[in-house]
């Protein structure tokens, strides 16, 4: 396969294919408008990302090996090799062309995508890799591929945001293969602009004895369309994929990631945490499957969401598959608005409704922040969560303020842990 005919293919399947293409979802999905689809901007984010670049240094210590600037990209890491998508050999297309079948959000990135990241971290190495994606007028679309040898390590952050408050948008493809007896940490956050649609798609195979942790921070954006699938392929592999989402006034979320256990022993856990005010949406749609033959497995669904507002909605849906008898499998949904006997408690002891509410956030997501293992991006999380509750800012670069936030957690929680304290287990 040559780049020309993979890019017909993409362009096929973006025009046949709908925005959502699985039955049991067609009802509960959000729409990303069709004007974000053939956006053609022709600057980038320009003067943006260098101060973007001082903030995060001089604020969190965070330094970047790969930034991606619209369509402009540069690398630093020697693990990270930039691919021009027209020079891409026909492994790298079909990798990407078969990861996502029919999926026409995936068909309009790797249409458009001009250049590619291709992160290889050797048998026995260690890596630590930092990408900042900034979008300007111009969409940015690229993929991500990330392949892990045997007894590699890496730590993959990104972070995402908007250099316009023009209607743009961010399109990721992310796909990761990691090896036997390794470790991988991957972590995202989306600050993208109010005006930016933001479509992000990751899938990431483990391989024997492995374990993945991943975190997923989704505040900016105007839409958000987050479709993950994670598979645990080899023998006692282990994964653990902590999403956080904030919308505010009228955004929309849409976030849908699998987890399937392929192999004995397996363990996966998927939990989600949700905070909604105004006007805004989510919709959490956390499946696992159980493949038949992986005995032994342990795989855990759980989504949990807090109401600000009557106004704001949330639709959990959670599900499983289970095609083997010997395992251990859970999921559960559970939404509920302010406690308003906590928040009376507090207003009753001086503290003011403001400081009051995000005490009761913060209660409520801190563990989950504090489970991001890298200081610097937790720290960076941790302000944009506390800046977007005392502001209602979308995408905003916020001084640090992690100090400030969270302070307890049970960082060592294991799959075995949750399982046991699931209500269904007690």
């Amino acid at each position: 396969m040559d780049y020309n005919e993979f890019k017909r293919e993409s362009e096929r399947q973006f025009a046949e294919q709908p925005q959502e293409g699985r039955d049991m979802y067609k009802r509960n999905f959000i729409k990303i408008p069709e004007e974000y689809f053939t956006l053609n901007g022709k600057s980038k984010s320009g003067q943006h990302a260098d101060m973007v670049i001082k903030a995060l240094k001089d604020n969190f210590g965070i330094y970047f090996d790969v930034i991606i600037d619209g369509k402009d990209i540069l690398s630093t890491s020697r693990f990270a090799k930039i691919v021009d998508m027209a020079d891409a050999d026909s492994g790298l297309l079909k990798i990407l062309l078969e990861k996502y079948p029919n999926n026409k959000f995936a068909a309009l990135i790797n249409s458009k995508s001009q250049k590619a990241v291709v992160i290889t971290v050797k048998k026995g190495e260690s890596a630590k890799i930092n990408a900042l994606v900034l979008n300007g007028e111009d969409p940015v679309y690229v993929q991500f591929v990330v392949n892990v040898e045997d007894e590699g390590n890496i730590e993959f952050f990104q972070f995402f945001c908007s250099g316009v408050k023009e209607k743009s948008a961010t399109g990721i493809i992310n796909i990761a293969d990691i090896g036997r007896n390794a470790n991988a940490n991957f972590i995202a956050v989306h600050n993208e602009g109010s005006e930016t649609a933001v479509m992000n798609l990751h899938h990431t195979e483990i391989g024997e004895c492995s374990r993945l942790s991943q975190h997923f921070v989704f505040t900016g954006g105007s839409h958000v369309k987050s479709m993950g699938k994670v598979k645990l392929r080899g023998q006692l592999s282990e994964s653990e994929t902590n999403e956080i989402v904030e919308a505010v006034l009228d955004q929309k979320m849409d976030v849908n990631t699998e987890i399937v256990n392929a192999s004995k022993g397996s363990a996966g856990i998927l939990e989600s945490k949700a905070v909604l005010s105004d006007n805004s949406v989510c919709m959490l749609k956390g499946f696992a499957t159980i493949e038949e033959g992986a005995t032994g497995s342990r795989s855990l669904v759980k989504e949990s969401s807090l109401l600000m507002d009557n106004t704001a909605r949330i639709e959990s849906i959670p599900g499983m598959a289970i095609r083997e008898d010997d395992v251990k499998a859970t999921h559960s949904a559970s939404t509920a608005p302010i406690d308003e006997e906590n928040l009376f408690y507090l207003l009753s002891r001086g503290v003011d409704r403001n400081s009051a509410m995000k005490l009761m956030v913060d209660g409520f997501i801190g563990g989950s922040v504090l489970k991001i293992g890298d200081d610097e991006a937790r720290g960076l999380a941790a302000s944009i969560i506390y800046e977007k509750l005392k502001n209602k800012s979308i995408g905003l670069t916020p001084e640090n303020k992690a100090d400030t936030v969270y302070e307890v957690v049970r960082a060592d929680e294991k799959a075995e842990d949750m399982l046991r304290e699931h209500y269904k287990y007690r």
